[in-house]
Formats: C-alpha cells, structure tokens, sequence
C-alpha cells in the first residue's frame, strides 16, 4: 500500500499541470475573502482574464509562474509585467488598480511534493475496497490523507508572500514592479497582503483632504493650474498613474473628498467645493468653502475640486480704488512705508506698519521605515524639501544619519561594500564599530 502511494506520487512529477490544478481549486476560495481589495483574481492563464476596472484587484498568479528574492525576470516578473501593461492585446487603462501575489519558487517545490503525497494517497483511498485493505490499512490511508491535506493547506500559506506592485516614485521616469514580502500569522492570503500595503504606503483605504491636495499641487500640477478638476477626471488619474495613491474603490476618494468641509486649515491642506463651472459667467455653481457647518450635497463624477484662491477670488467682492465704504476709506500715506485707515469723520484711526519677518527658520526631524526606505527618502525631498526649496532665497542644510545594527556582526563583505560606497558618496562620517 505504501510502495502504490509512493510510485503514484512519484509519476505525478512528469504531470505537474495536476499538482497545480489542485492548488489553484485550493486558491479559489481567496476569491471571497479580499481584505482590504476591492476584487481578488485567482490563477488566470492570460492578462485577458485579469478585469480593468476602477477599483484595487489583487491577483493570485498561476502555481507555475514563481518568484524568488533578487530576480528581475522570474516568470511570476514577466507575467505581472505584462498584465499591468496589458489586458489581452489591448493596452490597460487601469494601470494602478492591479497587485499581484507570487509564490516562492523554493516553497514551490515543497508545496508541490506535498500536493504529490496527498494526491497519491487521495488515490489509494478510492481504491481501498479494490486493494481489499485491513481496518488497520484503513486507518493508516485515512491518516495520510488527514496529514498530508493539512500539510498543503499550510504550506500555500507558506509559499505565497511575494507581492509585485507596480510604483511610480518619480512621475517622469517609467513605472517599476516593487517586491514586498508579505508574511505573517494569517492565512488569507488577500489580508496579509493588505496588512503589507498598508503599512507601505502602497494601498490606503482611508484619504485625507490633505493628501489629495499634495498629489494635486505636486503631481497633477498641470491639471490644478487650471483652477479645478472634476471628481471623475481626478478618479480616473489615480486608476491609471501608479505615482499616485492606490486606493480600493472610488468611495474612498469620495470620503476623502468631502472631509475637506471639516479641515481648520483648507486653504492650504484642502480645497472648497463646486457643483460646476459657468464658463460664460465664469462663476461657480454651488460653490462651498470649508467651515464647521458646511454641507455638500451627493458627490457625483461632476462635482468640482476648487483651488482656495480661485474659491475666495469668487466669494470675496472687489473694491475700486478709493471707493469709500460704510466703515471708512483706505488713503494712501506717502512717506509712512504703509496707509492710514480714516473713518467717516475725517480722523485717522491707525497706520498699518508692515509686519516683521517670521517663520525664517525650519527644523524636522523624520524616522525613516527601514523596510521602505527608498520610498520614504522620496516622499520628504517631494513633499517637504522640494517646498522649502521652491522660496526665493531659502537654503537648505539636510543631513542624513545612518545607524544599523546586528548582535551577530556584518559579515566582511558587507563591511568592505558599505565603507567603499560610503566613501565613493563622500559620506563625512562613516565607520563599524566593536561592542
């Protein structure tokens, strides 16, 4: 009986597209539990089967197309490469919508002399009566199957935490497949990648006013110049581009969109709100400015996004020069270096000094996330030096402290490759030390 199992496991080394149809009937039921993903695709054999719609798709790759640490072109790579380009034979829209979920290729093999044994012994199970078993034989093979069936469902776990997702640190350059290793406790493959993501800063389920504002005023610039941008032209932007945020569906974007009418501070972390633009008045239909009692009505894909100075320029009527006003008129006072305000009656109220410089000086301090510290070394030269480097006059004195440490030591190699580049970067400061 034992000597059946092992010889109908060992044929099925020249049949792996049946080792891997029973992992992918093991994957399938990922497909209902999709974390923080707002669809999961599990096992398609072409980029056709992966859907382009406007919400964040994990897909779970094929058992044959694997991954392993430090490769640029495995066949997990190359199919994930090609997916996000294209959906079929025609060019993905979008683009910023998929992640996909590689297993290893080491863990792999192991996976798949597990699924060997446990097939192999699914085999002999439906043959007892034929091979006229003992009720200890019996107990034995059903034993076997308990085990091994227990062993594959651990081991998928094991075996898929590869995670490709497609980023755009800089908008001029093209976009790259990151690799993030998503482990951990859970077994639902979609959660742990979400938990991952998350913490990346590579999936949000939640946005602030604020950081929709930072995307426009940074990398949709050319778009906010304009003055407003609609709700579906900006929802379409963060489907397509992957240097954008990558959110789950267009509801969050919609929530993110209207915590602007909460923010103490929207002039400059927000924007006000329109239902649409009269282009023959130039006026704004339905136009709100944040405060703590504003309300908008339903967001739809026509609701505006308004800069706050473009809001205000509306809201705030002109004055002409001189013209006199219930409270008094604004007179030029040569020689003064400002105005005087004279009421009604003819008397001088105040002279309006200007004011004396402030806020001259910044100081931050920033921890970076060892485990993405490319990307959190991008975002503050994008989103705080770039905007202390953009004022006339302002210089900037950054520097960068490294501290590492491991109980074992850094092995000589690495010793001699961080000393060399340190020193290659004209690092002021660089050296290991002993306990």
């Amino acid at each position: 009986m034992t000597r059946k199992a092992a010889d109908y496991a060992d044929g099925l080394r020249d049949k792996p597209e049946e080792v891997w149809a029973e992992i992918v009937r093991r994957l399938q039921p990922e497909s209902l539990h999709r974390g923080g993903f707002a669809a999961v695709s599990v096992a398609p054999d072409s980029s056709s089967e992966i859907q382009d719609t406007e919400e964040a798709r994990l897909v779970i790759l094929h058992p044959s197309q694997t991954h392993s640490k430090g490769s640029a072109d495995s066949s997990a790579m190359t199919f994930a490469g090609e997916a996000f380009d294209r959906r079929g034979s025609a060019q993905r829209t979008n683009r910023n919508m998929v992640v996909f979920l590689a297993g290893d290729s080491k863990r792999m093999e192991e996976l798949s002399e597990s699924v060997r044994h446990y097939l192999a012994w699914t085999w002999v199970s439906a043959r007892k009566v034929d091979l006229d078993l003992s009720p200890q034989q019996l107990n034995q093979v059903d034993s076997n199957v308990t085990r091994n069936d227990e062993d594959v469902t651990a081991r998928i776990a094991q075996t898929y935490h590869w995670a490709l997702v497609p980023e755009q640190p800089d908008p001029g350059r093209p976009a790259v497949m990151a690799v993030e290793k998503a482990e951990g406790a859970n077994a639902r493959l979609a959660e742990r990648v979400t938990d991952k993501l998350i913490r990346s800063g590579l999936l949000a389920s939640s946005v602030a006013a604020r950081s929709i504002r930072l995307d426009m005023d940074q990398r949709l610039s050319s778009v906010w110049d304009r003055g407003h941008v609609s709700v579906g032209e900006l929802w379409g932007y963060y489907c397509k581009y992957p240097y954008l945020t990558r959110m789950r569906d267009r509801s969050v974007l919609v929530d993110g969109v209207l915590s602007t009418l909460t923010s103490l501070m929207w002039d400059l972390e927000g924007f006000a709100l329109a239902d649409s633009y009269d282009e023959a008045s130039g006026r704004y239909v339905g136009l709100v400015l944040p405060s703590g009692d504003a309300r908008f009505g339903q967001i739809t894909d026509g609701s505006l996004l308004v800069a706050p100075s473009v809001a205000k320029a509306q809201t705030v009527p002109a004055s002409a020069p001189g013209e006199e006003t219930g409270e008094g008129t604004d007179v030029s006072r040569g020689g003064l270096g400002g105005s005087a305000f004279v009421d009604g009656a003819g008397l001088e109220r105040g002279v309006v000094v200007p004011d004396k410089a402030h806020n001259i000086r910044y100081f931050g301090v920033f921890r970076v996330d060892p485990e993405r510290y490319a990307r959190d070394l991008t975002r503050v030269s994008q989103e705080v030096l770039q905007q202390l480097a953009a004022v006339d006059g302002a210089q900037l004195d950054v520097t960068i402290e490294v501290h590492a440490k491991t109980p074992d030591g850094f092995p000589d190699d690495k010793v001699r490759v961080v000393l060399e580049n340190a020193r290659t970067l004209k690092f002021e400061q660089s050296s290991f030390e002993d306990d």
